[in-house]
């Protein structure tokens, strides 16, 4: 997990910006590959995946790692691997 801060437009406050780290299994990645509809913004995290031997390493912000979830509910080993990225970093289930 990566932090990065920036600031807002809205409120010229500092922001932090988290990079979540989702490690996924070769069967996991081609359920969530099979599930992000053609022109889908997710597919270039998809695209900007790492494969280490039989896994697959995505990183994405928070927001991106959420609509993942939308698209991928019925893979539950992507479903578990983003949640515990998400609660790893510390962030709310909600």
């Amino acid at each position: 997990m990566k932090k990065k801060n920036t600031m807002t437009p809205e409120t010229d406050s500092p922001s932090v910006v988290i990079t979540l780290n989702i490690l996924l299994d070769e069967k996991s990645f081609h359920c969530l590959k099979q599930s992000i509809p053609p022109g889908s913004r997710s597919k270039v995290v998809l695209k900007q995946a790492v494969h280490l031997g039989s896994n697959v390493v995505l990183s994405c912000n928070e927001t991106e790692a959420r609509n993942l979830l939308l698209y991928a509910g019925h893979c539950s080993g992507v479903v578990g691997s983003i949640h515990k990225a998400i609660r790893s970093a510390g962030l709310p289930m909600d």
